[in-house]
């Protein structure tokens, strides 16, 4: 690991080639050298530069803030100890984006591309200015720019319809399952955001006249959920309700995991077509400081 400590960590895994790619790593931006002097420094000077400059966004209008927050992160996706993506969370309104002078300087700072907004306005309603946020940048090793997260989203009914990215979409909805995008130069990223709860139940009460127990003696139990029942149930709902993967595919994914607190995330990477490209497999063995590998 590059962080001292490990908020929350992932392997992650193609599954179109089988290979790991790399290890995904998240932690507050205050605690890493990005902030302060106090934490190892691991960092290409140019990344780091323009990590720092999303950080410290904020627009020329006085009027036009960018919340600040020590609740920020950094992200870093990494093999054999180097560095090969990082992104910083921002809060930056689309609707700020509109003015021409604004959108200059997100160009020169961040090096945003001049038809992102036309790429966010093929996409999304814009029906109000907190309908679309963009709430994370994306940085190549070298510190240019790689892409953005938007959050939340209304997407159009007329983007690509009929495409296996709106047929996803679709299903994903019917499901009522939130998911994010990523915008990339050559790709489209669905990330559907799967909540890992504790799953309670109590044992349920005998209302016969003639009990089979005697509940007064008997404490109501609850029962957490095993993950990994939680887990194979998701794959089964990739495979089969989304089919993002087949047969061979879940089973290499369920081979993935080792223990009982196994949590899976995925990020669906799409052609500019709609076209499905890759899936990526997040394996999570780290979370709130808790590690979870064997």
């Amino acid at each position: 690991m590059m962080f001292p400590e490990e908020l929350d960590v992932s392997r992650v895994f193609s599954v179109k080639t089988k290979e790991e790619l790399f290890t995904h790593e998240k932690m507050w931006a205050v605690c890493t050298a990005i902030v302060s002097g106090d934490y190892e420094d691991f960092f290409d000077t140019k990344l780091k530069g323009s990590l720092q400059k999303t950080l410290l966004f904020d627009f020329i209008d006085p009027d036009k803030v960018v919340p600040e927050s020590t609740t920020k992160y950094i992200e870093i996706w990494h093999k054999n100890g180097v560095i090969e993506k990082a992104s910083s969370t921002t809060e930056i309104p689309y609707v700020y984006l509109k003015k021409p002078q604004e959108f200059s300087q997100l160009k020169v700072e961040l090096g945003f591309r001049d038809n992102i907004i036309a790429r966010l306005e093929e996409m999304f309603f814009l029906i109000s200015p907190t309908d679309v946020f963009i709430d994370k940048v994306y940085f190549n090793s070298d510190g240019s720019y790689a892409g953005i997260s938007v959050s939340p989203t209304i997407i159009k009914d007329t983007f690509l319809t009929g495409s296996p990215l709106r047929n996803l979409l679709t299903k994903l909805d019917e499901k009522k399952q939130k998911y994010d995008f990523d915008l990339t130069d050559d790709k489209i990223i669905v990330k559907p955001i799967k909540y890992y709860g504790d799953y309670n139940y109590a044992f349920p009460i005998d209302v016969r006249e003639e009990r089979v127990l005697d509940y007064k003696k008997l404490s109501y139990t609850k029962k957490k959920v095993i993950k990994e029942q939680v887990v194979n149930r998701y794959i089964e709902i990739i495979r089969d309700d989304y089919e993002l993967f087949d047969d061979y595919q879940a089973q290499f994914v369920s081979m993935l995991f080792d223990h009982e607190n196994q949590e899976l995330d995925i990020d669906v990477h799409f052609n500019l077509d709609g076209s499905l490209d890759d899936v990526l497999v997040y394996k999570r063995e780290a979370k709130d400081f808790k590690v979870w590998r064997s």
